[in-house]
């Protein structure tokens, strides 16, 4: 058996939890890179339900109607400048 002291135990699991944060960071790093719409949530694309008054993330901004995922009631999405 081999023998640990606690503080060779504690400084062992703080390695481990640090590769692992540095790790998830590198990746959540590399998916910003890939998709860097995905994690950008602003004012102007969140939309209400008239219905339930449900605010919601519209998956296609450029169709005019899309559907509550609440509710299922039918949205109407205000035309937005695309330049």
């Amino acid at each position: 058996m081999i023998h640990v002291s606690l503080s060779q135990f504690f400084f062992i699991g703080f390695g481990l939890l640090f590769i692992l944060v540095i790790t998830l960071w590198i990746y959540s790093e590399i998916c910003k890179v890939k998709n860097p719409k995905a994690s950008v949530v602003a004012k102007d694309r969140l939309h209400l339900c008239p219905k339930c008054h449900h605010y919601f993330l519209a998956k296609n901004d450029y169709e005019h109607v899309t559907r509550c995922p609440n509710c299922n009631e039918m949205c109407f999405l205000p035309k937005q400048k695309r330049f």
